[in-house]
């Protein structure tokens, strides 16, 4: 992260620095908080995550406002970030693994089967899981 943040000051791209130094920010403020222990690949995947989820709000209530300025600066920012993320499982991926692990969430009630698995798929998949619906 610290070379592509290199890389857009040097190449003066004002998008991709900004998203990087957020980005970087954010890792920093994660391993602070955690006693000053180095985030992991999955911890970094886990943040920026976040972060996407951060900014399609801001998206969102920037264009609610009319700050479409603002919302499209935040949407650079988006796209910059999405390109970490690992692809996103199918709603077929994610059934076909429910039918793989069904027997992990038996004697349940539905609605804790639900939460089970959906604790399965995130630990599974961490950062691959968005819109999905959990049919068991």
């Amino acid at each position: 992260i610290q070379a592509f943040f290199i890389s857009a000051m040097k190449n003066k791209e004002e998008a991709r620095k900004r998203a990087f130094s957020n980005l970087k920010a954010a890792i920093t403020t994660f391993e602070k908080s955690n006693g000053n222990v180095e985030a992991t690949e999955l911890d970094i995947l886990k943040i920026i995550s976040k972060r996407i989820s951060s900014l399609k709000e801001s998206i969102k209530i920037f264009k609610d406002n009319n700050r479409e300025t603002l919302a499209d600066k935040e949407e650079e920012e988006l796209y910059i970030l999405k390109v970490f993320l690992p692809k996103m499982l199918t709603q077929e991926e994610v059934d076909e693994f429910i039918k793989l692990n069904l027997d992990k969430v038996e004697g349940l009630s539905d609605q804790a089967k639900k939460g089970k698995m959906l604790g399965l798929l995130n630990k599974q998949f961490p950062g691959q899981i968005e819109n999905i619906t959990i049919n068991i």
